[in-house]
């Protein structure tokens, strides 16, 4: 009998070991970066509308919207740095999974070797010479250890031979990575987040950062890098093949005069082949994109060139193709894209709150949220806040509170918000230290009355009241960082935010 146990232990001893040994491998090669909305994240053969490209993309479409106005079933599947190298890996790599009827394609990464490649080529070569194994390619890094032709690109990137070898994407921060044993950031953590998201990274700033035009000598020399004329033609030629229908297009950034040269030598060759193209100033023209308010920096636009930009694709998409309306369709296949319907308006919201000093707009723009937020608010019950007429109905109007606690003397309330809906409202004695545990959200969120309040999210102390007042803390629940924090003193007749800086632009 202790036999068969001892075996039935080592059985299980090696099972575990084996599992472990996968879960190990698969950090390794699914690589450091998360910057990659990967075509089985959707359901097999679900998308009927494919943006392509890379971080241009992702901040610049919101496929929520063009389920919620236009019914069309859209995602982002995009890899942050896409080369054009690696364009049509990533297109052959998506037709494993989805067979989309249109496929819009940035084609940004095809100016890639005037914009960065060229410096990666040294140490790419370099390691290459030391013999030191690497994985280069975003898009294979990101993929799950299940995937089976994962590892014949592996094997093939690992015999690629010097002559062909710059011409890939190098995954520095991940090989360095590798060497600092730096495990943690060789998780692929955020792929599920956003796959919420279908895609879409939302980004509220709004900066102003033209292009800075390049010397006539580097102008002379900013070419087209020369193997990409093969992988366009191969990428025609598998459109062809497939009967894909896709629109090439430039999308919208702060561009220099050695960007738009090469742009203008693509579009020359585009019109040659006659294919469907967009011009970067069509898509401007056509969204009233607006230099100064519409993008977050040079290169991506914000909430609101993303929005404008949406409207437009949901026009031309709607008005050139025929497309099935999704927003009826029972599959549940499209049950993705209706869980969060007008969702990117609680990310509108979120991103307000940081810039709103009125504590009035501040409690409608909570009530807006999503349920990717979460919201603590404590309230200090003083007398001055008690008598105040502006306190109060904000968050009895538009979050939902309980008033007959809000105004309590010495005393303290607590609202937990899930989006804009209460999850916990909860009054405590100021003198007392209780703890609230609030697992509701998937937090462990504690909150410690006393002279200085003090809300801990997850063992980490995220703010403390010292004021007497309202002070609110809001969560992104996915991303697990904190949107904003703010404090209203009521010693006056309007509520006054602290520590509230903000000019107009």
């Amino acid at each position: 009998m202790l036999i068969y146990l001892k075996r039935i232990l080592a059985v299980l001893v090696i099972i575990a070991l084996l599992l472990a040994g996968v879960q190990c491998f698969n950090r390794v090669l699914q690589g450091y970066s998360t910057d990659w909305y990967h075509p089985e994240m959707y359901p097999k053969n679900s998308v009927d509308v494919a943006f392509f490209g890379s971080s241009h993309v992702y901040n610049a479409i919101i496929p929520q919207l063009l389920m919620d106005e236009y019914g069309i079933a859209a995602a982002n599947i995009v890899s942050s740095g896409l080369l054009g190298s690696n364009t049509l890996q990533a297109l052959d790599m998506m037709l494993e999974y989805q067979r989309p009827q249109v496929i819009v394609m940035d084609l940004f990464g095809f100016l890639a070797p005037y914009l960065y490649e060229a410096d990666m080529q040294g140490d790419a070569q370099e390691q290459k010479n030391d013999r030191t194994y690497i994985t280069r390619q975003r898009l294979v890094n990101a993929m799950p250890v299940t995937a089976w032709h994962k590892y014949p690109w592996i094997v093939k990137d690992g015999m690629q031979d010097p002559a062909v070898f710059p011409y890939s994407s190098l995954t520095y921060l991940q090989h360095n990575n590798l060497l600092t044993s730096n495990w943690r950031n060789l998780t692929g953590k955020t792929l599920l987040q956003k796959k919420k998201n279908l895609g879409y990274e939302f980004a509220f700033e709004q900066r102003y950062q033209p292009g800075l035009d390049v010397s006539a000598e580097e102008l002379e020399a900013a070419h087209v890098y020369e193997p990409y004329w093969e992988q366009l033609d191969a990428i025609f030629a598998l459109a062809q093949k497939e009967g894909l229908e896709i629109i090439y297009t430039f999308f919208p950034y702060m561009t220099n005069n050695a960007e738009r040269k090469l742009m203008e030598e693509i579009t020359d060759y585009l019109s040659q082949k006659g294919v469907t193209y967009l011009t970067m100033t069509e898509l401007m023209d056509g969204a009233m994109l607006d230099d100064h308010e519409d993008f977050r920096d040079r290169g991506h636009c914000n909430y609101y060139g993303a929005n404008k930009l949406s409207w437009f694709w949901g026009d031309y998409l709607y008005t050139n193709y025929d497309l099935p309306d999704r927003s009826e369709d029972d599959d549940p296949r499209y049950d993705l894209w209706k869980e969060r319907p007008y969702g990117y308006e609680g990310h509108e919201a979120a991103g307000l709150l940081s810039r709103e000093g009125d504590y009035q707009f501040y409690a409608e723009y909570l009530s807006l949220l999503n349920d990717e937020y979460i919201t603590v608010a404590v309230i200090a019950g003083t007398e001055t806040f008690a008598q105040a007429d502006n306190a109060i109905w904000p968050l009895e109007e538009y979050l939902g509170a309980d008033p007959e606690s809000l105004g309590k003397e010495k005393a303290v309330t607590v609202l937990v918000l899930h989006g804009g809906q209460i999850l916990r409202q909860q009054t405590f004695s100021s003198a007392g230290q209780m703890n609230l545990h609030l697992l509701d959200c998937g937090y462990e969120i504690k909150v410690y009355p006393g002279q200085y309040t003090a809300v801990r999210i997850d063992g980490k102390e995220a703010s403390r009241l010292s004021q007497n007042g309202v002070m609110f803390l809001v969560t992104d629940a996915l991303q697990e960082w904190h949107m904003d924090k703010a404090t209203f003193t009521f010693e006056e007749e309007d509520p006054i935010r602290m520590d509230f800086e903000y000019e107009e632009e």
